[in-house]
């Protein structure tokens, strides 16, 4: 049983826990790799675990599909955790910070209109958020430091009631968007987003929107991609029996029986009879 569940938790591992190394290493590199193969294609979102009631729609096909994948353990258990962290009542969109965020930032910065125009400048740099006071109480502020993509030095005082996404979503990157202005007094919205700690996004759900958008852009490889995570689910089945039942032997395979025994008989177990000789 605790080959078993080792297998369960890690393709192979409880083959390896049994000393059946080969088969434990078949077992982890096709299974496995199958399975992230699979999750790849999908840009890492092909398991979706219950409940379901946050999709309106293909419920059940939901349920056969995440049945399936299931049998690949570990990361189907990470789903089904991650989906009760999204459903939380913790995970909301913030309107204040407990502490500050530093993260790595890339984005836009869109410029008001002017006499010269809407101007749509692309930026990279670092952007900090944390709690600041607002009109209206306390609200998300911060500031951006980095550059253009003509290398040009940008520095941005971003006002109150920055929008920053919820904590946990399926994609890796949070996006963020505010007002901002620059040391030369121009103005204007900066938006994009900082990458999300991959335990707040790997495993996250989708909601149908985020669904419709993913298999659009994959077309024909995200249906492919959640087919390969399905077989590997299902062949770690076999591979969980395997390890719990052991090897099975057929006549004359045992390797504890009798050399005498003619019939290769199995101790413990009975052998069918055998026809009685005709005379010639």
């Amino acid at each position: 049983m605790l080959a078993a569940l080792l297998t369960f938790l890690v393709p192979g591992l409880g083959q390896l826990f049994q000393g059946r190394v080969f088969k434990g290493l078949v077992y982890g590199i096709c299974i496995t790799g199958m399975f992230m193969y699979g999750s790849a294609l999908a840009e890492w979102k092909a398991v979706q675990a219950p409940p379901f009631h946050y999709r309106v729609k293909n419920r059940t096909l939901l349920a056969l599909k995440y049945a399936a994948q299931f049998g690949m353990g570990t990361p189907a258990v990470a789903a089904l955790i991650q989906t009760r962290r999204y459903l939380s009542e913790d995970n909301r969109i913030p309107r204040t910070l407990a502490a500050p965020i530093t993260e790595p930032f890339e984005g836009t910065f869109t410029t008001y209109p002017t006499d010269a125009g809407r101007l749509d400048t692309p930026v990279k740099g670092t952007l900090t958020l944390e709690t600041v006071q607002g009109g209206f109480g306390e609200t998300i502020g911060g500031k951006f430091v980095g550059q253009t993509d003509a290398g040009k030095p940008i520095e941005l005082a971003l006002r109150e009631n920055v929008d920053l996404d919820r904590p946990i979503a399926a994609d890796w990157k949070r996006h963020v968007s505010g007002d901002g202005r620059a040391a030369d007094g121009v103005s204007g919205q900066l938006h994009g987003s900082i990458p999300r700690p991959i335990q707040n996004w790997f495993g996250s759900p989708l909601d149908d929107a985020e669904e419709q958008e993913l298999e659009g852009r994959l077309g024909k490889w995200h249906e492919l991609a959640v087919v390969l995570t399905w077989i590997a689910g299902l062949l770690n089945m076999l591979a969980i029996w395997d390890a719990l039942e052991g090897p099975a032997y057929g006549y004359n395979d045992d390797p504890h029986g009798s050399s005498s025994d003619a019939g290769g008989s199995v101790p413990g177990k009975s052998q069918p009879a055998r026809p009685a000789a005709s005379a010639v």
